[in-house]
């Protein structure tokens, strides 16, 4: 197909594409806790969960082959510990829910926060170390002459 819109209309589709993309994600992420409150039935946010997960894994993978980590942060120890620290308060949240009223609710909800967040924080660190070695290799094959 013939592109019929010139550079700078292909630009504010990407930039609207883009928005619309982040709405639905972070809508897709809100529905899971709320569902779960509504219904607890974990069964019906399957969907969702699965959702969430292939374009989150999706975006992750895209990023760190290019060398990317995001528009506004670097990968550093803070952007570690606040990821590590939003993704052990939702998870967290989700399971309180789901063990609400059971005798040793606090003891999970604490043990379920701890590793939730050590993943976490594990996890972002390995994705920066491979997005800075990649940005390291990418900036390595600009310079060489050819």
């Amino acid at each position: 197909m013939k592109r019929i819109t010139d550079e700078r209309q292909q630009y504010e589709i990407y930039r609207i594409e883009h928005f619309a993309l982040w709405i639905v994600f972070w809508l897709l992420v809100a529905s899971i806790p709320v569902q779960l409150l509504l219904f607890r039935e974990p069964v019906m946010m399957l969907g969702e969960c699965a959702s969430v997960l292939i374009v989150s894994v999706f975006i992750l993978i895209s990023f760190a082959k290019r060398g990317l980590w995001g528009s506004c942060t670097t990968p550093s120890l803070k952007t570690h510990l606040l990821s590590g620290l939003l993704t052990a308060v939702i998870g967290t949240s989700i399971i309180a829910i789901l063990v609400w009223g059971k005798d040793s609710f606090l003891s999970f909800v604490l043990l379920s926060f701890v590793a939730l967040f050590l993943v976490a924080f594990a996890l972002s660190y390995a994705v920066g170390m491979v997005v800075k070695k990649r940005e390291e290799a990418l900036a390595d094959e600009t310079d060489e002459p050819h």
